[in-house]
């Protein structure tokens, strides 16, 4: 294996960080900040085949904070394969958190709070547009889900 180039690193680098721009920009419903990061006529495949284009990326982020009270999409492991100047794939894990109040229980008992929690694999295609690396496409595969009981705390949490 040869020693990567600071070029290299510094796209692998940049690369890296669009998972993590995706993610928070997911989580605080920002619909513009997160299509940016999709080169022009990119695409989002969602695991059953369903494909989104970039021109409805930006409603996506908005819908996710109806759904849910908040949403968390941890990024763990990232594999990056540079394939030219200007073009890379790779493969992404994340945990995505998505709270929501349960109100579909028994009559007159308290509601409660659930995480519907996904593990997903993002297989990615990158693409440098203008200087700027972004995904071409972003294929989405849950490997799969679980739901749980959570505590939502407002403010700060006492250490």
């Amino acid at each position: 294996m040869s020693a990567m180039t600071f070029e290299q690193l510094r796209d692998e680098w940049e690369i890296g960080k669009l998972a993590h721009r995706y993610a928070q920009a997911v989580d605080r419903g920002d619909g513009a900040a997160w299509s940016a990061l999709f080169a022009t006529g990119a695409v989002l495949r969602i695991g059953d085949g369903a494909v989104v284009p970039k021109q409805a990326l930006e409603a996506i982020p908005e819908r996710q904070l109806q759904r849910y009270a908040k949403t968390f999409h941890g990024i763990l492991t990232q594999v990056i394969d540079l394939r030219g100047p200007d073009t890379a794939g790779g493969e992404v894990y994340c945990i995505a958190r998505h709270v929501y109040t349960d109100y579909h229980n028994t009559p007159g008992s308290m509601p409660f709070s659930l995480s519907h929690d996904v593990v997903i694999k993002y297989r990615d295609k990158y693409r440098k547009e203008d200087g700027v690396w972004r995904f071409a496409e972003r294929a989405l595969a849950i490997d799969f889900r679980q739901v749980s009981q959570v505590d939502l705390f407002s403010g700060n949490v006492p250490v």
